[in-house]
């Protein structure tokens, strides 16, 4: 089934979470559910979401069966006033798509990560309502291509990516660590600003030993390269692109949510025209570690040490799987396939198990 094929319905339940209301502005009734559940629903939605947020008129409004909570995907980091309801993690978007590249969430970030920088400055950029992404030639190859994205989650570990037939790999920070990879080089290497650049001798010897490409985030204004601890801000980045000049672009997404960085390669090959992209190791932080399959003693982040941070992270996935069908509806063509599905901690399963299902040929090959 392409994804192309399935669109949530009112009454979708994903991670026991309802789709109550639909684009149509039509509501969920009790010939769907148990009347006693839609007036529980009513009562939330009426009595407390509209007021925080009134956005949500043109999305689809999902209600969360466990936290008693509605969401949906017009939920943004602009907007400040909504976050004692809607706290930072419940927020996938930085803001409408209709006011991206004006905000300060996006074209102002890649000119300060590029400005102070020639290579960067003559690379040409695409920008559009989604994402801004710089396109040296090697970007292009991507297009219409098979794509491998190698997140760092566990079922990287659990199933045996290395058998498909694909055309690239993505992967990310400290991938490197995972000796699939000195059989399987990845090809295309996405840092996120919290990775250390200049001094990383293992990623330096890996891009001269298997001729990698780095894709960089490009929001770095949070890691100072004069009183930064760790990491990597913009001036340490433009010292690492001198380095390695025909091999180092810049993305940046209107997509903020805070599933990890696996979310936003998956994104970028979509962007970059992939054409199928199979993906791993995308399943959800966990806290009962050392789960991750890239840093064996690297612990969750601190939110996901919160009383409500499975159920926030819950809701991040259903809001991600909406806004991938959202974009294939919108013209971009593309397969997925959630080689995790099934996996003790992949989040997505169920969402992936409706939409776009693995094949027995696939499932008998990553066994």
């Amino acid at each position: 089934m392409n994804l192309i094929d399935y669109n949530p319905d009112l009454g979708t339940v994903w991670n026991n979470c309802i789709l109550i209301k639909n684009k149509k502005q039509e509501f969920i009734s009790s010939d769907l559910i148990d009347a006693g559940l839609v007036s529980e629903i009513e009562k939330e939605f009426y009595n407390n979401y509209i007021n925080v947020n009134p956005k949500h008129k043109k999305h689809n409004i999902w209600y969360d069966t466990e936290d008693k909570k509605c969401f949906c995907l017009g939920q943004y980091k602009s907007d400040k006033r909504y976050t004692p309801y809607l706290p930072s993690k419940e927020h996938s978007f930085s803001c409408h798509r209709k006011e991206f590249l004006n905000s300060r969430f996006g074209s102002a970030i890649i000119f300060k990560s590029a400005h102070k920088n020639k290579i960067l400055r003559e690379q040409e950029a695409v920008f559009n309502e989604e994402y801004i992404i710089t396109r040296p030639d090697y970007m292009n190859k991507y297009d219409s291509k098979s794509v491998l994205v190698v997140a760092a989650g566990p079922s990287a570990n659990e199933v045996k990516w290395e058998n498909l037939d694909y055309d690239y790999i993505f992967s990310c920070n400290k991938f490197y660590n995972n000796k699939k990879f000195e059989q399987k080089p990845a090809d295309l290497i996405f840092i996120a600003p919290d990775q250390e650049l200049i001094e990383n001798k293992r990623l330096c010897d890996y891009i001269d030993k298997y001729d990698s490409n780095i894709c960089f985030e490009a929001d770095r204004t949070a890691y100072d390269d004069i009183k930064r601890k760790s990491g990597a801000g913009i001036k340490t980045m433009h010292q690492f692109i001198d380095r390695y000049p025909n091999k180092c672009s810049l993305f940046n997404l209107r997509y903020q949510g805070a599933i990890g960085l696996g979310s936003r390669m998956v994104l970028s090959a979509v962007f970059l025209g992939a054409k199928n992209i199979y993906f791993v190791g995308l399943d959800g932080n966990t806290v009962h570690g050392p789960m991750h399959s890239f840093e064996k003693d690297k612990i969750a982040p601190k939110w996901c040490y919160g009383e409500h941070a499975r159920s926030i992270q819950k809701r991040q996935y259903v809001l991600y799987w909406e806004y991938l069908l959202q974009l294939r509806n919108d013209g971009y063509e593309f397969n997925l396939y959630n080689l995790g599905e099934g996996t003790e901690h992949n989040v997505s399963s169920e969402i992936s198990q409706a939409c776009c299902p693995l094949t027995k040929e696939i499932k008998g090959l990553i066994k």
